[in-house]
């Protein structure tokens, strides 16, 4: 589906997905949305390893609290490279870089930092990434390619390095 065409607005898309919305995946005429709900999935019907997606329920509902609160928190975040990506693609589209924007950037870092990462080398785990690690580091990566500072977020940036590290076909 190329989003840029605005192909998920064809009524051929929403016989596949309603909300007209990507990701979706189809595994035999079953058809799924939501990365969070996709990622869940996968990892429960593909049987991978248990770092992914723990078995054990409050290690689960840890990394189910990070995908809850990934939309409020990390999402409205990268409203800063939504709108470096529009500024790029869409000159004139809309105004770039409100302050408003990349305070609400640094807010979710600062929380990040203070709540998932605590002293641990991944959200949960010195050993393992979790889906919870994946949907993070997707989202926050994105705004290598702008001019946004990291430096004042060292604790996140080793995270966002040893996530490469450990998984490179993140990239």
């Amino acid at each position: 589906v190329n989003v840029f065409k605005g192909q998920q607005f064809k009524p051929e898309f929403k016989k596949i997905n309603a909300l007209r919305l990507v990701p979706v995946i189809e595994e035999n005429g079953f058809f799924l949305s939501e990365s969070h709900t996709i990622f869940r999935y996968l990892c429960e019907s593909r049987g991978l390893p248990d770092h992914w997606y723990p078995k054990d329920l409050k290690q689960r509902a840890l990394v189910d609290r990070y995908l809850d609160w990934h939309s409020s928190g990390t999402r409205s975040g990268t409203s800063y490279y939504q709108a470096y990506f529009k500024h790029i693609f869409h000159p004139g589209f809309i105004t770039w870089e409100t302050k408003d924007e990349v305070e609400t950037v640094k807010r979710a870092y600062k929380r990040i930092e203070e709540v998932f990462l605590d002293d641990k080398k991944f959200f949960f785990s010195d050993e393992d990434m979790t889906i919870a690690d994946l949907s993070a580091v997707c989202e926050i990566v994105q705004l290598k390619v702008t001019d946004f500072d990291f430096k004042a977020f060292s604790k996140l940036d080793a995270w966002i390095n040893r996530c490469m590290e450990k998984y490179p076909e993140v990239k």
